[in-house]
């Protein structure tokens, strides 16, 4: 009976276990290619299921919509799969309305539109991260609606000759974040932005650690960071170039200028070097915020004079101190920062781990009753 007893208990935990994995869509991956069943992208996007990947071979492919959510769309290959030509519904080259959508490993070209904003990415759903692609010639790069629980994480991707000011109603640019709740971009490259800015944010939360963001010889670019609605910022570990050509000799970085309508937060722009081109002096930061809990710390300023900030804030030493603020007031976590940071280590979800836990003490109870039956 006590035997008996433990057999149902670890029969019940394993099944307890292996519920979640039996009941959910076992995951799918469609290949893509011009010798692949599925020729065209839409085709294995409107086959796929929650969770599925998409695998995209070498190639040149038209404009795609996806509505699906939680899906994986990647390039796999050599080189990138180019995707170009005309824009789905005149937005964009991959219009998303899906929810949790990974875009890895592919190259957007010449998105245009009617309205002078054809996007490479235009994102319309919720949640979109962006890993290792590439961005050229489109008029904007990566445009997202207005949606204030949606994220867009960019990271380790080329954004070059984005931008456009060809309509009457605004201008394109490489990355325009609209009123979401968080902008990440990191470890990035933005060359040659045209007309417009190589990232414009109204997200309520803004971040821009570790990219390269320069004008060079041929851009046109007016900001090189535009965050005209406030909100919490950081802008940190960035080289930052103002070109000859720049169509704004301003200002490199501009925040609240169309009004500080964000919450207010912490805001931190830190450890950049920034390379002034232009023979008339500009500032390196203009805050329009009204906030002074702006601090502006150890940006090296190189080229021609530079006033390091226009408006409030407090300009301190250059340090060698490297981190992003993430949370708590500005100053005292900027002085609590150490020079270096170990890198983190993902921990699994609390749910996974608890069904870990169970299948390993149904084994062993089911171990032990065996063992003591023989």
């Amino acid at each position: 009976m006590h035997y008996g007893f433990f057999r149902i208990a670890a029969a019940v935990t394993f099944a307890f276990a292996v519920l979640p994995t039996a009941a959910s869509h076992a995951a799918t991956t469609y290949t893509v290619g011009p010798t692949q069943y599925y020729k065209t992208i839409q085709a294995a996007v409107n086959k796929a299921n929650p969770g599925d990947t998409i695998n995209i071979l070498p190639g040149t492919y038209g404009a795609v919509n996806i509505t699906k959510s939680n899906l994986l769309i990647q390039g796999s290959g050599t080189t990138a799969p180019v995707i170009t030509g005309k824009s789905y519904g005149d937005k964009g080259l991959f219009v998303i309305s899906g929810t949790n959508t990974t875009i890895k490993n592919i190259t957007f070209q010449n998105a245009t539109s009617t309205s002078g904003n054809g996007a490479g990415i235009r994102m319309q759903g919720t949640n979109l991260t962006v890993l290792n692609s590439k961005f050229t010639g489109n008029q904007d790069g990566i445009l997202t609606d207005a949606n204030t629980k949606s994220t867009l994480t960019v990271k380790n991707s080329v954004f070059d000759k984005n931008g456009t000011c060809v309509s009457s109603s605004g201008c394109a640019h490489a990355i325009y974040a609209g009123h979401i709740a968080a902008l990440d971009v990191e470890s990035s490259t933005f060359t040659n932005t045209q007309a417009g800015h190589s990232i414009k944010s109204r997200a309520n939360a803004t971040t821009v650690i570790g990219n390269t963001i320069r004008d060079t010889s041929t851009g046109t670019a007016s900001y090189l960071v535009d965050v005209p609605n406030g909100g919490a910022v950081t802008i940190t570990g960035n080289t930052l170039e103002k070109g000859v050509k720049s169509t704004n000799s301003m200002t490199a970085i501009a925040m609240g200028e169309e009004g500080a309508t964000n919450p207010a937060g912490d805001m931190l722009i830190a450890n950049n070097t920034f390379q002034n081109d232009l023979s008339k002096t500009q500032s390196f930061v203009w805050n329009k915020t009204g906030s002074s809990a702006l601090q502006v710390a150890g940006n090296v300023l190189t080229g021609y004079a530079t006033k390091t900030l226009n408006g409030p804030g407090t300009v301190t030493a250059p340090s060698t101190k490297t981190a992003a603020l993430r949370a708590g007031t500005a100053a005292a976590a900027f002085a609590a920062m150490p020079a270096s940071f170990a890198a983190t280590t993902d921990v699994p979800e609390p749910t996974t781990l608890a069904l870990f836990v169970a299948a390993l003490m149904g084994l062993f109870f089911f171990g032990t009753a065996k063992k003591r039956t023989e």
